[in-house]
């Protein structure tokens, strides 16, 4: 069922990786990280950041929690070229009962003239996932591959495909898969972007412990921007209207994302930032809230 949407994938599903070029497979951008023309030169500058993220996820009635903090560090930086490596420590918190379990990540991005190719890991030792049925908490560790590329071969159009592959500890697997076209209303200083996304995730094998789908897919409309609001103030925004499907049943959702950014993203900055998403399936909603704060500091 749509309504089981699997929490833990909402909220660490992707680590570290560029608003630009990665999705999760429900369409909904990460907002872990902004960074508004990709497609320039990239800054030679290596960052350190740390983040602070509370999220709260209900079905019908409030029943999970996760509260994380984490670190992300570039081992090296060139024009074109970046190598990072993070680490979150994230505590699950089920009717008053705490779960703190470790995660760790890599990333290498290549940027081209009008290309930027990621490819990364991350380990989940173990990771946490929430099922919405038993309101319980199942300890697998999982690990992931992904890879995201984002083209950009005339000044208006950018076209990304992103694939994840993962593997848990009970022997089961898991493949999804985003690809959207976007048509740019304003390429530069404001950004705004709206297009058309396709999203789709399969496990090898269905478990009655979490949400594991043998055909989930989601397609809809998307908008990205950010835009001046004050000096060195910038605003964020991105909404993802979408239609899903769950082994043949039916439903409505979207994603929205708002925030803040002091500083600009090449340099230090510190950024705030708000996700809800919510989608909903024979009258039982299910909604996720959370709240981001990331400081950057570059040398």
């Amino acid at each position: 069922m749509i309504s089981k949407l699997l929490v833990s994938s909402l909220c660490v599903f992707i680590v570290s990786h560029s608003f630009a070029t990665s999705v999760d497979v429900f369409g909904a951008k990460t907002s872990d990280d902004i960074e508004l023309d990709y497609l320039e030169v990239s800054s030679q500058y290596k960052s350190f950041s740390l983040q602070a993220r509370v999220s709260e996820t209900s079905f019908s009635k409030k029943y999970g929690s996760i509260y994380s903090l984490g670190g992300n560090y570039d081992l090296k930086v060139t024009e074109t070229q970046s190598v990072s490596l993070g680490a979150d420590i994230k505590d699950v918190d089920l009717n008053e009962r705490h779960h703190v379990r470790p995660y760790f990540s890599g990333n290498y991005k290549f940027t081209g003239k009008w290309a930027l190719l990621s490819i990364g890991g991350e380990q989940r030792l173990p990771g946490e996932t929430l099922s919405v049925t038993q309101v319980s908490f199942i300890d697998l560790r999982e690990d992931e591959l992904f890879y995201s590329l984002t083209l950009r071969p005339v000044d208006y159009l950018r076209f990304i495909s992103s694939q994840y592959y993962s593997w848990t500890a009970d022997n089961n697997e898991k493949f999804s898969a985003d690809t959207a076209l976007f048509y740019g209303i304003s390429k530069g200083w404001p950004w705004i972007w709206i297009g058309y996304g396709y999203s789709t995730l399969n496990y090898q094998k269905n478990s009655h412990g979490y949400w594991s789908p043998d055909r989930f897919w989601a397609h809809g409309f998307r908008l990205d921007a950010s835009f001046p609001v004050v000096d060195k103030l910038s605003g964020i925004l991105a909404i993802n209207l979408n239609k899903y499907n769950e082994d043949g049943f039916k439903g409505d959702g979207y994603f929205a994302v708002a925030g803040v950014q002091w500083g600009a993203s090449s340099k230090d900055h510190i950024k705030l930032m708000w996700t809800q998403i919510k989608s909903g399936q024979s009258n039982s909603p299910w909604v996720y809230n959370s709240l981001n704060l990331k400081a950057t500091y570059s040398f």
